[in-house]
């Protein structure tokens, strides 16, 4: 039995510090992934769908990420998740 926490195309939010991977396969379970990160800022994603680990594929400015549905959390637009935002933008360097 598979419990789904998010709607495909929720938006969801990622703390900074959190582990994304990438997978050569997802057909077979592998012992490392192809491609690992620690984010440093949260970031915020759209839930793309689930895979047979049981991970999230989300959707992320520099491509698709798997990510622990623990990880995760909803996406809200409130004010203090604005102010939260605003923290997040002012700490980025300018491109």
């Amino acid at each position: 039995m598979n419990l789904d926490l998010f709607s495909v195309g929720s938006l969801v939010w990622l703390p900074a510090h959190s582990k994304r991977f990438r997978w050569v396969n997802n057909l077979q379970l592998e012992l490392f992934p192809k491609e690992a990160s620690i984010t440093k800022i949260p970031l915020i994603g759209v839930l793309k769908g689930y895979n047979n680990r049981g991970d999230c594929e989300v959707l992320f400015q520099d491509g698709i990420w798997d990510v622990e549905a623990r990880d995760l959390s909803s996406y809200e637009d409130t004010p203090e998740q604005r102010r939260r935002n605003d923290r997040v933008n002012t700490n980025q360097k300018d491109g």
